[in-house]
């Protein structure tokens, strides 16, 4: 099993997709409780059609973009025909961030070039309260 944290806050991209598809599916919040818990015991899992994308042109994010079916509550279909979460594995806090969802409608393709921002925007966030409180720490220093 490859157990992992499911970070469901960070990404503003996220924030801005779950605001705007919560009008139409008032529950979505709940979902995401529910495959969090999923996920976070294994996030390779079967369950949730867990599926590695391919990046190319892009080798850093090789093995890392993962999809799965997010199944909505709201939604009177299979999991398999619902929503999609996408989520990036960063092996050193070993924690899965989700950055993506969106309503399957038969164009369930995301393409590098889409994903590219969403990482860079993800990893300046992640990289942020490291670089403030050294900021912080570098002018107490100088003071």
């Amino acid at each position: 099993m490859a157990a992992c944290k499911l970070d469901l806050i960070i990404s503003r991209t996220l924030k801005r997709a779950v605001k705007k598809l919560k009008r139409h599916y008032p529950n979505l919040d709940a979902d995401l409780k529910e495959l969090q818990k999923l996920i976070e015991k294994d996030h390779t899992t079967p369950k949730a059609n867990a599926t590695l994308l391919r990046m190319p042109k892009f080798p850093d994010l090789q093995n890392r973009i993962w999809k799965y079916d997010l199944a909505s509550s709201d939604i009177k279909k299979h999991q398999r025909e619902s929503l999609r979460l996408i989520c990036i594995f960063l092996d050193d806090p070993n924690t899965l961030y989700a950055i993506h969802v969106f309503l399957r409608d038969g164009n369930d393709f995301v393409s590098p070039q889409e994903m590219a921002p969403i990482v860079r925007e993800l990893r300046m966030a992640i990289e942020a309260p490291i670089s403030e409180g050294l900021d912080e720490e570098a002018e107490a220093n100088a003071v």
